[in-house]
């Protein structure tokens, strides 16, 4: 089609006796065909830079892969050099516990230091899961979810409670959902949003982590009390490279990264958000291992 208007321009052109009405006709379809190769033009350099993002993307989470599994190693070090004199200040304090029973006051502090040095074994215990699961050696296998969950917001408790903000963990499922795929990876996921949300959550705020079933669908809603996204930066926030927090030295990789890795697990991710009030990330897998 778009050969024969051609030739008949040409015609047309070298020709005296042609009318206007053939004259009209033909410049229409001229400008319809050049306005077609324009929206072909459009849509080649689209698919063209989406390619581009999806490269850089995928590099991103490469490198941060990478950076994450060096992360596991140091974890691990730091973990067994710390939990070894932990365990003896432990044991200590509870021989002391034993020794002093009459002293009820003595017992009482010493019960303190007690319930701390748990704690820290806690968080000991913790960074030694995050070392194994990101030591880049992970295979797929079934996941429980709500314990991996709970691990990383055991991470993440210390710096929400110096920063006054309450975390809480709720799981409305009969039982823990099994999910297929890789674990220091899923991890990741709820890391960086649990990361987000104390970044946007301002003092005295609120985080919270929900997981309900959706039929065979495991449905995780993480939610802050945050100042929110707007509205015009909402379709935008997945894309490779868009931050709101350059000033703060943003990349904004995380959430291109976590998209990434979410699609790659047969889930997909869904925000709300509502500026001044807060954000909620939705967060849906499947929980059938069977493909």
């Amino acid at each position: 089609m778009d050969q024969n208007i051609l030739k008949q321009a040409s015609k047309l052109a070298h020709s005296d006796g042609a009318e206007p009405e053939q004259m009209a006709a033909l410049f229409s379809d001229l400008v319809g065909l050049a306005q077609q190769q324009v929206e072909e033009l459009k849509t080649l350099r689209a698919e063209r830079d989406k390619a581009d993002q999806n490269l850089k993307a995928s590099q991103a989470q490469l490198v941060q892969s990478g950076k994450m599994a060096a992360v596991g190693q140091l974890a691990a070090g730091v973990a067994h050099e710390v939990n070894n004199p932990l365990q003896i200040i432990l044991s200590r304090v509870q021989l002391l516990m034993m020794r002093n029973q009459e002293h009820e006051p003595l017992v009482q502090d010493l019960k303190l230091i007690e319930a701390n040095v748990k704690r820290i074994s806690r968080i000991i215990r913790s960074l030694l899961d995050f070392a194994r699961h990101n030591s880049g050696e992970e295979d797929w296998k079934a996941v429980e979810l709500m314990p991996l969950i709970g691990q990383t917001a055991e991470l993440m408790r210390h710096l929400m409670d110096n920063a006054n903000i309450e975390l809480t963990v709720n799981n409305e499922t009969e039982e823990s959902p099994i999910l297929y795929g890789n674990v220091g990876e899923v991890e990741q996921v709820f890391l960086n949003l649990l990361i987000n949300a104390l970044q946007a959550t301002p003092e005295n705020g609120q985080i919270a982590v929900c997981a309900q079933m959706d039929g065979d669908d495991v449905v995780i809603r993480v939610s802050d009390t945050g100042k929110g996204i707007p509205q015009e930066d909402l379709s935008r926030i997945f894309e490779p490279f868009f931050t709101t927090r350059e000033s703060q030295g943003g990349t904004g990789l995380g959430l291109a990264i976590i998209s990434g890795i979410i699609e790659k697990h047969r889930g997909r991710i869904e925000v709300e958000s509502i500026e001044g009030e807060g954000t909620t990330f939705i967060l849906t897998f499947p929980t059938d291992a069977s493909e």
